[in-house]
């Protein structure tokens, strides 16, 4: 057994019946870069974009594992971006109120980040990668300390994605729901509709036979025998009543319906901002390369590589029209 193994078991063994709180972890959407820092792991985990005041644009920010280097001593969580000619460390404390966007495995459930379930998050998510890829076992000898406040850190954070994914299947469940509800209530309201007609037709129909017998009352002719005096003032307050009930069920359903588009609207912007991610990713990439290509030209060389690069543009274009 490695030794990130043994220190998730380690971790699970200290959680106890908690331990099923880390199956909320956002292990699937991490996003790793291979580093090469003699005193870190192999590989950094991106917790987001920073705004590059020099340059202009987001540049991003990178986790970086620093493993005790002596039995029982600690293990550093550090915050980096590259710059255009250096390094850049970020204070740990000031993190989570400089990034300006999180990438999608470090979206804080609750709004925002603190130190401690940033860095218990991140901590646990090295210890599983470091298990999955099987990397850095020297580096790993002394492992992570698994201090109770790591621990409990990490607890409280795994609860609060636990409690994000409940209540976005609720409302998932009530956005499926809501449609066949809203069938019900239609066949519900046709049916309430069939005593309204009943009675009209009760009260345009012709008077019954009226006799008197012994000073008795009595009703001949049809079988339905209805009393025709306050039929009227019974029919207005049953209408009102019927209308006042349809614009309760109409407000009920516009209710789901906007439900159901909020949980639709989150959905997508979920979706759009992982597609924004991804797109970044392929900008600063494409840049990347575009510099690279630049960087041995000397000015005259790199304005004449320009110049050509937009006549073959325009020519394409040319072409394509």
């Amino acid at each position: 057994m490695t030794t990130a193994a043994a220190n998730l078991a380690q971790l699970r063994a200290k959680l106890g019946a908690q331990a099923n709180l880390l199956q909320f972890a956002p292990l699937e959407n991490l996003k790793i870069q291979e580093l090469q820092d003699p005193d870190a792991i192999s590989f950094a985990l991106l917790l987001g974009y920073i705004r590059d005041k020099g340059k202009g644009g987001n540049q991003k920010v990178w986790i970086s594992l620093y493993p005790s280097t002596r039995s029982n001593g600690p293990a550093q969580v550090m915050f980096h971006s590259h710059g255009r000619d250096c390094l850049l460390k970020h204070d740990s404390d000031t993190i989570a109120r400089t990034v300006t966007e999180f990438a999608t495995a470090f979206e804080p459930p609750t709004g925002r980040w603190s130190k401690g379930k940033l860095t218990a998050l991140a901590k646990y998510c090295f210890l599983e990668k470091l298990v999955e890829r099987q990397t850095d076992q020297e580096k790993m000898k002394f492992g992570i300390p698994i201090s109770q406040t790591f621990v409990s850190d990490l607890q409280t954070v795994c609860r609060e994605f636990e409690e994000e994914a409940r209540q976005l299947d609720l409302s998932l469940q009530r956005g499926s729901g809501a449609k066949s509800d809203s069938d019900q209530d239609s066949q519900d309201r046709g049916l309430s509709d069939a005593p309204s007609t009943l009675s009209a037709e009760v009260i345009e129909s012709p008077p019954e036979t009226v006799t008197a017998t012994n000073g008795q009352t009595v009703v001949t002719g049809s079988a339905v025998g209805l009393p025709v005096q306050g039929i009227g003032a019974d029919n207005d307050s049953n209408a009102g009543h019927f209308e006042l009930s349809n614009v309760i069920l109409e407000c009920m359903d516009e209710e789901e319906v906007a439900k159901t588009e909020v949980v639709s609207i989150k959905a997508q912007i979920a979706a759009l901002k992982a597609n924004l991610v991804e797109a970044k990713d392929k900008l600063q990439e494409i840049k990347v390369r575009k510099e690279r290509l630049f960087g041995g030209l000397t000015a005259v060389a790199a304005f004449r590589l320009g110049m050509d690069v937009e006549r073959m543009r325009e020519e394409k274009r040319q072409r394509l029209s």
